[in-house]
């Protein structure tokens, strides 16, 4: 079988630039054969290095001085620099590098310097004659290559897999793509998914408000992810109603999100985007982490990130990431219990480099999730929150639990083919305790139904693919080939019982409530997913780029419920494109244009009774990427039209709140987004969003009308300066801004829309040496707003959120 899988050798993760150093040496010595004797003075210049590993600040440093170095990796290997702010001659920076690693740069010939073990006594100067023979390394920023899903130095990822399932430059993907590297995530200490994608371009988060228990709500260019755009790994993520695999973002390397349909590679995706976690895998260097963070709400987390070679030739290597989480949160009932949320996560896993064309990457991840479920207040007789939650502290409670175990495999058979395959098993199971409610006569009373719903699922997913290039005339090829698989098995049972009413004005909590008994609903789920796909990416010539991309999907679904003598199968079949045109031009500035499909099988029948049908997405876009070479920044221009059909709504009249399809929306828009390091020290993440959202077909009194929870207009700017020198090195400031324009809060925009809002984060940290503090805030002058007031309830904003983080590396 073909399938996918990411497209770069995941050996050496985060020591990636130590080998790129070694394995550049001739080059080097070249570049450094034609060096003129002036460069024995090369002039004191001023410098803007991060802290982190020490071999990629010894290589940053190098190429912004202009100079080379000698070193063997193994003496560099799990040490880290605290960073380099200000102005200094080469000797002097590398000394200030090296502080306190007990290693010394000694100059052994004109902008030439070898790194070595200090001595118990060193001399500040002279030459190093009795150096040892290491490889001459001339160090450049590009010498720190960046594999598709490993990590990134800065803000500015330049590569990805998830645009075209191979390891391309993003500048290459003809089509919308931002990715959220973990510098950022650290930077802006990210608690969620829904957290990460607040500062991108297009994608609007949170629109239910607070959210503690896994769920991850999000629009892409007007449109919702949970049918299908959630992925881990290149693969995608399933669920059964409150039963979903709950992502914890120190376990993630990058957030990627791809804009409008992407069925010709990931098959059942919707039509707004995918969002793919990538997660953290195993490298030969050494990482030993260890973390604690207290904040607002109570909250108490525990991490730690460690991993490195189990042998001495680096051929088996692993990483282990856990937290522990313990956190009450801004949600309180009347009488002052907290809504908590409690969390276990260990993910271990596993590298086996059998040789240089071979490897095998084994990955594992467990999660006991436990939240409190009443996070969203009533809505009083007068419309506005009533601060009285449906459910009791006792009762309402969500537990959810997951095991995910997979491989990566990747093998070249030579230079032009290679054979990957991605293969994962999900088992997932848990409970909901909590309230159906119904306001009576007189505005007050709240009759409730006690609620218990299990659920459980297990999915397989085994994708494979084939890449290779070929040469015919003038035309490059660089094909796919894949072929993906896709089996799920779940089931729901729900029960219910009548319980005691509340009244609004007096709520009393702590009523005895009877664990329900009787069956409403046994619905059981059956799905197998098959898909076949190619993709050309052909150059033509030295500037023109043009993708083409086919593939063809069967979806088979049986959905039964006895209780409901519901008994409905779906065989879904579709064919699906893209096609990417782009040219190159100097200064790594890319303008493209692309057209590109989906299509999503629906599982499951509507509230009519009747079978859902595949939704389906069309998009047309142009745009603008500028990656200079040798800079550490990108920036995108989109303008696109997306419209979606047999669009999926809920249907609020039914009880069981099932879905129903209305028709076709379109979506037509402008995004533009920066991000990377725009001058010494300082970093950006901007963007700006105009995205105008009208529902073109449909029966009801929507049509014409923008759909809920959608804003017109959003922006966002974020500025990280750690350019402080001296006393003040290590010292780091970030302020952020985020704006969300007003929304519908009903299909037929007949209500007041929801005001537009602002808000403001900050950041202070301190990242030196093995040390790293923080304080992040978000929402830090407190501003109170209302983010939804969709389907008749009130979803109010987030709070102002404090953490305070230590981290130690050793």
């Amino acid at each position: 079988m073909f399938a996918s899988l990411p497209h770069s050798p995941r050996t050496l993760r985060r020591g990636l630039a130590l080998l790129s150093l070694s394995t550049i040496a001739l080059a080097g010595q070249q570049a450094l054969a034609q060096q003129p004797a002036a460069n024995q003075n090369i002039a004191v210049k001023t410098h803007s290095i991060p802290a982190g590993p020490l071999g990629e600040a010894l290589a940053l440093f190098a190429a912004s001085a202009g100079v080379s170095v000698q070193l063997d990796p193994t003496l560099v290997a799990g040490r880290r620099a605290a960073g380099l702010n200000g102005s200094f001659a080469p000797a002097a920076g590398f000394a200030r590098l090296l502080e306190g690693t007990g290693l010394q740069a000694l100059e052994a010939a004109p902008a030439v310097y070898v790194l070595r073990a200090a001595p118990a006594a060193v001399s500040a100067t002279g030459p190093a004659a009795d150096a040892p023979a290491l490889p001459v390394v001339r160090a450049r920023a590009n010498a720190l290559q960046e594999s598709a899903n490993g990590p990134v130095l800065g803000y500015a990822a330049k590569r990805s897999a998830t645009g075209g399932k191979m390891d391309q430059a993003i500048s290459e993907i003809a089509q919308s793509v931002s990715v959220i590297a973990a510098h950022e995530l650290q930077a802006r200490d990210v608690q969620s998914v829904q957290e990460a994608l607040r500062y991108t371009a297009g994608v609007s988060t949170e629109q239910y408000g607070f959210e503690n228990r896994g769920f991850d709500w999000f629009l892409i260019r007007g449109f919702g992810t949970q049918a299908g755009g959630n992925f881990r790994d290149g693969l995608k993520l399933g669920d059964v109603y409150d039963l979903v695999i709950a992502n914890e973002t120190y376990g993630l390397e990058r957030v990627e999100i791809l804009k409008g349909p992407s069925s010709v590679l990931f098959g059942q995706g919707d039509a707004g985007g995918i969002v793919n976690r990538v997660s953290k895998q195993p490298g030969a260097e050494a990482l030993r982490e260890v973390g604690v963070q207290l904040g607002t709400f109570g909250r108490k987390q525990l991490m730690a990130d460690v991993g490195g070679a189990l042998d001495e030739a680096g051929r088996l290597s692993y990483r282990l990431v856990a937290t522990g989480l313990d956190s009450e949160s801004q949600t309180r009932y009347p009488n002052g219990a907290a809504v908590a949320n409690k969390r276990l996560y260990v993910a271990p896993s596993l590298l086996w480099q059998a040789s240089a064309d071979t490897s095998l990457t084994l990955l594992a991840e467990a999660m006991d999730n436990r939240a409190g479920d009443d996070i969203w207040y009533l809505t009083g007789a007068d419309g506005e929150p009533s601060h009285v939650l449906e459910g009791e502290p006792a009762y309402s409670w969500l537990k959810n639990k997951h095991q995910l175990l997979g491989y990566q495999l990747r093998h070249r058979f030579n230079p032009e083919w290679e054979l990957r395959q991605n293969f994962r098993q999900v088992h997932a199971k848990g409970s909901k305790h909590h309230f159906w409610t119904r306001r009576a006569e007189d505005g007050y009373t709240q009759n409730r139904t006690a609620v218990l719903h299990r659920n459980n699922f297990d999915q397989t997913q085994l994708d494979t693919q084939l890449e290779g290039r070929l040469a015919h005339g003038a035309l490059t090829h660089r094909l796919l080939l894949g072929l993906d698989w896709n089996g799920f098995r779940g089931r729901s049972l729900g029960w219910t019982a009548e319980a005691p009413p509340l009244d609004l004005r007096q709520p009393i909590y702590g009523q005895a409530i009877p664990e329900p008994t009787t069956l409403d609903g046994d619905e059981s789920q059956r799905r197998q997913d098959l898909g076949f796909y190619v993709q050309d990416q052909i150059q033509l010539g030295p500037q023109w780029l043009l993708n083409l991309g086919g593939r063809w999907d069967r979806s088979k679904s049986h959905v039964k419920d006895p209780v409901y003598q519901t008994d409905v199968r779906v065989d879904a079949r579709a064919f699906s494109g893209r096609v990417g045109l782009s040219y190159r031009l100097a200064g790594g500035v890319t303008p493209y244009a692309s057209y590109a499909e989906s299509f999503q099988p629906e599982s499951g029948t509507a509230s009519n009774g009747k079978p859902f049908v595949p939704t389906l997405g069309r998009q047309f876009e142009l745009g603008l990427k500028v990656a200079p070479e040798h800079g550490r920044t990108l920036w995108t221009v989109a303008l696109f039209e997306l419209s979606k059909s047999n669009v999926l709504t809920p249907d609020r009249a039914d009880p069981k709140e099932r879905m129903k399809q209305t028709g076709e929306i379109r979506s037509r828009g402008l995004e533009l987004e920066a991000r990377g390091e725009i001058a010494r020290g300082l970093s950006l993440v901007g963007n700006y969003a105009y995205n105008n959202v009208i529902v073109t077909r449909s029966d009801g009194p929507d049509l014409g009308k923008t759909p809920i929870q959608v804003p017109k207009h959003m922006a966002s700017a974020w500025l990280d300066y750690s350019g402080f020198g001296g006393q003040l090195n290590g010292l780091g400031l970030a302020v952020g801004w985020r704006h969300v324009g007003e929304r519908q809060n009903d299909a037929s925009n007949t209500a007041a829309p929801q005001p537009a809002y602002d808000l403001a984060d900050l950041s202070v940290y301190y990242d030196r040496g093995a040390l790293r503090l923080a304080l992040n805030v978000s929402n830090a002058l407190n501003k109170k707003y209302v983010q939804s007031r969709a389907w008749g309830s009130t979803y109010m904003g987030m709070e102002r959120n404090a953490t305070l983080s230590a981290k130690y590396r050793f």
